[in-house]
């Protein structure tokens, strides 16, 4: 009983370490809702130190850059 216990409080205090409950978008993800893109987008150009190497802001550059190919090739069609 008493491992259990141990085990189970060493759970909840990695849990509790881990302080990054934001969801991770993918790219696809991103360039399907625009408005989340460009919500994350502002949060990573106004804090590009902190921010920039986290997933999401990884994402979104990528998602910008496909967006822009995407609008390019729709518009030589």
């Amino acid at each position: 009983m008493k491992k259990i216990l141990i085990a189970a409080v060493a759970c909840l205090g990695l849990a509790a370490c881990n302080g990054n409950d934001e969801k991770v978008y993918t790219v696809d993800e991103l360039v399907n809702d625009p408005a989340t893109l460009e919500r994350i987008y502002n949060e990573c150009s106004n804090d590009p130190g902190r921010l920039s190497e986290t997933p999401n802001c990884k994402n979104v550059a990528q998602a910008r850059w496909k967006s822009r190919l995407n609008n390019m090739s729709k518009s030589l069609q």
